[in-house]
C-alpha cells in the first residue's frame, strides 16, 4: 500500500525526485516481491542507477525530476559464503537491478571525512550515500562543519534520527542541510 500511495502521490507538489530507503531484512523471496510491486507501480519513472557527466558530477536533482530511486540500506551483496558470514542479509538479484543508491553507515569522522569522490560509487551506477547518526552529526556539526560541507560537495550524505526517537519525533534537518547533507531521513 505504501508504493501504491507513493506512486498516486509523487511529483503533486513537487517534481523532485522520490526516494525510497528500504531497510532489507527479509528473505529473497520477499525482496523480489516488493521489486515487482516497485516496478509495476512506478515503472519507467524509477531510475535503477546514476551515471556521473562529463564533469564527474552525479545527476542534480533538476535531471532527476519525476524520478523515483531506491536506496538498500546494506551495500547490495548478492549471495555467497561472504555475505553470510557478515551477517548480511542476501540482496535478491531483483531488487539489486532496481536499486540506485546504498547506505555506508559511517560511525567514525575519519570514515566520513576520509571518503573521496571516486570512492562514493560503487559498480554498474550504484551509488553509496555515507550516513550518519543525528548523535554523531550533530557533534561533526560542532568539531568539523567546514570538511564534512567540503566533503559533501562531491559525495552523497544522509543523516538518520537517533534510535532514542520511539515516539516518531524529528530532528531539526536545517543543520544538516546548511553542511550539505543531501538526504535528511525522517522517523
Amino acid at each position: 500500500r505504501a508504493f501504491a500511495c507513493g506512486a498516486s502521490q509523487a511529483f503533486q507538489v513537487s517534481p523532485y525526485p522520490l526516494i525510497f530507503s528500504l531497510n532489507v531484512f527479509c528473505e529473497p523471496e520477499q525482496q523480489e516481491i516488493a521489486a515487482e510491486m516497485l516496478t509495476s507501480q512506478f515503472g519507467n519513472a524509477l531510475m535503477p542507477r546514476l551515471t556521473r557527466g562529463a564533469d564527474g558530477a552525479l545527476p542534480s536533482p533538476e535531471a532527476l525530476k519525476g524520478r523515483v530511486l531506491i536506496k538498500l540500506a546494506q551495500p547490495p551483496v548478492v549471495g555467497g559464503d561472504a555475505a553470510a558470514a557478515a551477517g548480511q542479509v542476501r540482496v535478491h538479484p531483483r531488487l539489486r537491478e532496481i536499486a540506485a543508491l546504498w547506505t555506508e553507515s559511517v560511525e567514525s569522522e575519519e570514515a566520513l571525512l576520509g571518503k573521496t569522490l571516486k570512492a562514493s560509487e560503487v559498480a554498474d551506477g550504484v551509488v553509496s550515500v555515507g550516513t550518519v547518526s543525528e548523535a554523531g552529526g550533530t557533534g561533526w556539526l560542532r568539531g568539523q562543519s567546514t570538511k564534512w560541507a567540503a566533503r559533501n560537495m562531491g559525495a552523497l550524505c544522509a543523516v538518520r534520527p537517533s534510535a532514542s526517537r520511539t515516539d516518531a519525533s524529528n530532528f531539526e534537518p536545517d543543520a544538516f542541510w546548511e553542511v550539505g547533507c543531501q538526504l535528511v531521513e525522517l522517523s
